[in-house]
Parts: C-alpha cells; sequence; structure tokens
C-alpha cells in the first residue's frame, strides 16, 4: 500500500435511478458497495463521495470511501477517513467562524466497528511503510485494535468485507505487539488465534518462536 496522491473525487458519482427514487446518502453508499463488490474501487470511492455530499456525517459512506482508499492504495488517506469516521467532522465553520464540533453523537453506529478494524489495519500498513513513524503507528494500531475488539467482540465478521475479521486483527495485533517489544502481549494474541500453539515463554527460542508463529499468521491474512 502507499500514499501516492488521491484522485480526483467525483461529486455525482454515476449514480443511476429511476422515477421515485430518493438519491439520498444512503442511496448513493448502496450504489457505491455495489461497484465495490465487483472490484471497481474507483467507482466506488466516486459513490461514496456523493453519499458525503448528501450528508457529510453518514458514516457508512465515509467508512466505506475508506475502504475504497485502502483498496486504491491510498492508506494515509484512508486512515485520516476512518478517524473522522470515528471521531465526527470535529471542526466545523458556524456563521463564519471557526469552532469545535459536538462530534459525541454522529448518523450510524456509535460503535463504529469497522472504522475501528479499518485504522487499525491503514496504520499498521502505515507504520511498515514508513521507518520514521513506525513505533507510532503501531501504537495507534494497538489502540484502535483494541477498541475494535472491546466493541465487536470476538468472532466479528464485517459485513461488507468477509475477509474483515477478528482473527485477522488479532494477527495484526501480535504483530504490533511484537514490534514495540511486548512479546507478552503478542504472545496472548497468538493464543486466541492458535489456542494449540507450543510456544514456551520459558524457552530460550522464545522470541524466535514467537516472530515465527506470527510470520504464519500474516500469511494466512493474505491467502
Amino acid at each position: 500500500m502507499s500514499c501516492s496522491q488521491a484522485p480526483p473525487e467525483d461529486g455525482d458519482g454515476g449514480g443511476g435511478g429511476g422515477g421515485g427514487t430518493v438519491r439520498n446518502a444512503a442511496y448513493f453508499t448502496d450504489l457505491a458497495w455495489e461497484a465495490f463488490d465487483e472490484g471497481d474501487y474507483t467507482t466506488a470511492r466516486n459513490r461514496f463521495t456523493s453519499a458525503l455530499g448528501k450528508d457529510r456525517h453518514y458514516v457508512p459512506a465515509r467508512t466505506g470511501r475508506a475502504w475504497s482508499n485502502i483498496e486504491l492504495g491510498f492508506t494515509g488517506l484512508a486512515l485520516s477517513e476512518f478517524e473522522q469516521a470515528v471521531n465526527g467532522d470535529s471542526i466545523i465553520t458556524v456563521n463564519g467562524e471557526t469552532q469545535v464540533a459536538d462530534t459525541t453523537v454522529i448518523n450510524g453506529d456509535s460503535t463504529h466497528v469497522p472504522a475501528w478494524y479499518g485504522i487499525a489495519f491503514a496504520a499498521h500498513a502505515q507504520g511498515v511503510g514508513s521507518p520514521s513513524s513506525f513505533e507510532d503507528q503501531m501504537l495507534r494500531t494497538i489502540n484502535a485494535g483494541n477498541q475494535a475488539l472491546v466493541r465487536g467482540g470476538d468472532g466479528y465478521t464485517y459485513e461488507r468485507m468477509s475477509l474483515i475479521t477478528s482473527r485477522r486483527l488479532r494477527a495484526v495485533l501480535a504483530a504490533a505487539y511484537f514490534s514495540i517489544a511486548d512479546y507478552e502481549a503478542s504472545l496472548n494474541q497468538v493464543d486466541v488465534v492458535r489456542p494449540t500453539n507450543e510456544i514456551n515463554p520459558s524457552d530460550v527460542n522464545f522470541i524466535a518462536e514467537l516472530l515465527r508463529e506470527i510470520e504464519i499468521l500474516m500469511i494466512g491474512m493474505e491467502q
């Protein structure tokens, strides 16, 4: 994944509709997911943008656009969008004056589980691709990942993307904890995913064995 320049945003997203169809944020979001499921992530992104043009606080559209950016390789932009989905648009303009908005309640599920997953995955990818911010991004991964697990629970699968699961998230968390040398926390994640593993913290080869197990889990994520 890369942080290259984002593609231009499309105002209407190409969504059709017969007479009487309410072309609101939900309508364009549904169209966007249709394109996403077909692997047309650019069209999906444009349609999510159209949805946000109808309602910039519509969390499903912002989260969907972030996932589209992930697929298009715009990891940094996706990370920003996921965080907006979680926090809302904190800075708004009222009567020409800039002020901080109350973001405790915004449309959609208040727990924003898919967005927390997105932050964790995107931050991890950003850290791997950017040595200068590696540790900060691993800590970001851990914070968001734990938020996702608390809110979504084990056994979670994102209904829109079947590959986004709590099992995969725990593999990423295991890698992130390992990266900051918190080997006990890393092993805890591995134990949940593969409870039959034979890693022994007292073994002289503990760290090497833990790393090998994490590598196996991460390779499994790509399949």
